[in-house]
């Protein structure tokens, strides 16, 4: 869903993100939290590629800057000392644990 509130000088428009339960028959909103990505605030937008497989994209310079803050750990921070400002964006894919 996207809400009707934006602030146009950023050209982000806020989205809600949601899942449906089908055992259940139930709507919630969720929250993915990178365990690698400390100290991030912000909620993970992440899109379906399959019925338990969901994938994020990172920016390079994201990650670089994150790694040069020290938020970065496991194999987040491994991939994030190999990148460079030119570097494409790094897509994560996600899988819930109870699955």
């Amino acid at each position: 869903t996207v809400k009707k509130e934006a602030d146009w000088t950023d050209r982000k428009q806020p989205t809600v993100d949601l899942v449906y339960d089908t055992q259940e028959k139930q709507i919630y909103q969720y929250t993915v939290h990178n365990c690698d990505f400390s100290n991030r605030t912000e909620d993970l937008s992440i899109r379906a590629v399959n019925n338990d497989t969901f994938y994020y994209i990172l920016e390079a310079n994201e990650l670089i800057e994150a790694n040069k803050k020290g938020q970065l750990k496991g194999k987040l921070k491994e991939i994030a000392t190999i990148l460079d400002e030119e570097s494409n964006p790094v897509i994560m894919l996600v899988k819930p644990k109870n699955k």
